[in-house]
């Protein structure tokens, strides 16, 4: 079954699977996940931190983050979280998918460690989900918020930034090696 989804994801790759996912990705990116964040705030009535921008957090800076909130800005926010927050990983593990795929498949003489190296994203977009389902139980337990659920949601928190970090550096270096192949053929 793994073979058959990497395989079958590898052979869609390609400019326009590239560009759908990268429409895909720019709707969440740059309209539902900012409006859902403009929305936070206004329900809240003042600018307030947002725990998926966050690296990582103690039980003390959530509960500071978390005391900017009002009951309605909470429901709101545990709400999109549930919901949009929910989509938005796999629109960019799609994106990262996708572009990882089409670079990879075309680099000649592919070590077999690489095979499927365009599946690492959904690491980062289960480390997503994760963190957003703990957000969510912080949100909903404030101001009665075990030490654990914000640690755990912390972790996942600085999870995810890494394996993005990573999963992009993997996709930088990529194409580096595809120019350098290609730069050495046109010798």
């Amino acid at each position: 079954m793994f073979n058959k989804v990497s395989s079958y994801l590898r052979q869609i790759a390609g400019l326009k699977t590239s560009l759908a996912a990268l429409l895909f990705y720019s709707f969440f990116g740059f309209y539902i996940m900012p409006h859902g964040a403009k929305m936070v705030s206004m329900f809240a009535g003042k600018p307030v931190q947002l725990f998926d921008l966050q690296f990582c957090y103690s039980p003390s800076q959530a509960m500071e983050i978390l005391s900017d909130y009002n009951e309605p800005a909470r429901k709101f926010a545990a709400t999109f979280s549930y919901l949009a927050d929910t989509v938005y990983p796999v629109a960019y593990t799609f994106l990262f998918v996708m572009a990882l795929a089409w670079v990879f498949k075309n680099i000649r003489n592919l070590p077999p460690l690489y095979q499927h190296i365009h599946l690492f994203p959904v690491l980062a977009a289960v480390a997503d989900l994760i963190e957003n389902a703990f957000v969510g139980a912080m949100m909903h337990s404030y101001p009665d918020i075990s030490d654990s659920i914000v640690y755990t949601a912390s972790f996942f928190t600085s999870a995810k930034w890494c394996l993005v970090a990573l999963q992009t550096i993997i996709l930088v270096g990529g194409i580096v090696q595809l120019l350098v192949q290609r730069f050495q053929r046109s010798k």
